[in-house]
């Protein structure tokens, strides 16, 4: 029973590692985004 317990904490651990980077890499995207408009679209080159 507790064998069983413990799997399905493991995978809902598991499940919430890859949501909380893909967050933070949609927060970083945003960030890029703020300063490629605010220099004009010149960021990137």
């Amino acid at each position: 029973m507790h064998k069983k317990l413990f799997v399905k904490q493991a995978s809902l651990v598991n499940r919430k590692g890859p949501i909380l980077l893909h967050d933070n890499g949609i927060g970083t995207l945003a960030k890029r985004w703020k300063k490629c408009i605010e220099s004009n679209g010149n960021y990137f080159d």
